[in-house]
């Protein structure tokens, strides 16, 4: 029983590490300063030219 309790206790803080990465994730998408400093999106798009 005892490994079980171990291995759901690291995927509980793998889960919670992934939820605060996400949370930052969001919060510098909305953040002038951030979005600013990284500068215009160069993506290419990907559909062939006519």
């Amino acid at each position: 029983m005892r490994p079980v309790l171990r291995a759901l206790e690291v995927l509980s803080v793998l889960e919670l590490v992934s939820i605060a990465v996400l949370l930052t994730n969001l919060v510098t998408v909305h953040a002038e300063a951030v979005t600013s400093a990284m500068g215009p999106c160069t993506a290419r798009s990907t559909s062939p030219s006519r």
